[in-house]
């Protein structure tokens, strides 16, 4: 699945509203609040999307949502129902006493109407012309102070621990069953505490750590392959610095002063490309930190896993692009052409090395100060500063 980004299409608004759902329930949150979760989708993928929701309500997480103009069918996938008309509630309570309420106001429902359209637009001040809106907000009015006298005369507390006629063959757990939730792995905590809820039993069982690193590897590497931009920069990286030094140091001749621009090369061929590499890892880092505080805090998988999948996901790039700068370099600056494989190799081992540790050297950075402008002063330009002064 490829989200997309700036410049980059990708999947659709509806699948991305409905992705960043699924991103909240891997979490397993014992209490959900969606605001117009349907906004945006057809009928048909917001149906779907009630249905899940409702499911998840019958296993005992508490799903509160804000939703307009849903469909028909989708009536009965909804336990209570509150409704509000300019701030005011119209009905609070159980969606089987939603229909018998208005209908003891004098207001019934045509038949083949969608009820919850009918309870909007009953509900509704209309301010197409004066005269309905008098009307509609007289309307409104007493539908307002109906609720009040009735909450007033029944007590809200009432109205809402009363169950369903059907609750006695439904599966739907009650909410402060704690016994039941303890069994699916709910812990209830106070609100008045801090900290992370751990979720334990069957239906919340977590992935082990190697598990967790070949799920984060996976994702690294697809991350990483459909990034052509950074993929792009770090060939051109490589091909622009590789011929550039190599270009300055061309084929030095077999005397003192080549053997002096030889070790020059040497000297230069970390500089020249991996401290720009620790630039673009810092860059690159900040942004993954984030998403890892994110997914940390909701305990989705561990620090170690984190770290190993990222040195994994990354490992392709950075053992490719440093191969072809070294390559480059090796037989523009004319090094030493005999025993060629055993030597060209370690040349290109330590390109490697040179290039994880700068990889290694901007994750510390990045994790004791993730901010991106402090990183770039404080690691990549202090150190290539500190290079030039040296030369």
């Amino acid at each position: 699945m490829l989200l997309g980004g700036a410049g980059r299409k990708g999947i659709s608004g509806g699948e991305k509203r409905r992705l960043s759902i699924g991103c909240v329930l891997v979490t397993l949150p014992s209490v959900l609040v969606l605001d117009e979760p349907t906004s945006g989708l057809d009928s048909f993928t917001a149906y779907h999307l009630l249905g899940t929701l409702s499911r998840l309500a019958k296993k005992g997480r508490c799903v509160v949502l804000s939703i307009h103009q849903p469909r028909s069918d989708a009536y009965p996938l909804f336990d209570k129902i509150t409704l509000l008309s300019q701030g005011s509630v119209v009905y609070s309570g159980l969606r089987t006493d939603l229909l018998p309420h208005f209908s003891s106001l004098g207001h019934s429902p045509p038949k083949r109407t969608n009820p919850l359209d009918w309870v909007i637009d009953i509900s509704s001040v209309d301010n197409r012309d004066d005269e309905a809106e008098i009307e509609s907000k007289e309307r409104v009015g007493k539908l307002v102070m109906a609720w009040r006298e009735y909450e007033a005369r029944n007590g809200q507390s009432q109205i809402w621990d009363r169950e369903e006629p059907s609750s006695s063959t439904s599966s739907t757990p009650p909410l402060n069953n704690e016994k039941q939730d303890e069994e699916k792995g709910i812990q209830r905590i106070s609100s008045r505490t801090s900290g992370r809820m751990q979720f334990e039993g069957k239906d919340s069982k977590r992935a082990n750590a190697l598990q967790q690193t070949l799920l984060l590897t996976k994702r690294n590497l697809l991350n990483a392959s459909r990034n052509y931009g950074q993929n792009l920069g770090l060939f051109l990286q490589a091909v622009i610095i590789g011929v550039g030094i190599g270009l300055c140091f061309l084929n030095p001749p077999e005397t003192p002063s080549g053997i002096q621009s030889l070790k020059t090369v040497v000297y230069f061929f970390a500089p020249g490309f991996f401290y720009l590499s620790i630039v673009i890892a810092v860059f690159t880092l900040c942004q993954e930190l984030v998403i890892f505080d994110r997914e940390q805090d909701d305990n989705l998988y561990g620090t170690t896993p984190w770290v190993i999948a990222l040195i994994l996901g990354n490992l392709p790039a950075n053992v490719i692009f440093p191969t072809l700068y070294a390559v480059i370099l090796y037989f523009m600056a004319g090094l030493w052409r005999e025993n060629l494989a055993t030597n060209i190799l370690s040349w290109i081992a330590c390109a490697i090395l040179l290039q994880q540790s700068s990889w290694s050297y901007a994750l510390l950075a990045a994790s004791i100060a993730p901010s991106l402008k402090h990183l770039y002063s404080q690691t990549a330009f202090r150190s290539f500063s500190s290079s030039l002064r040296v030369t």
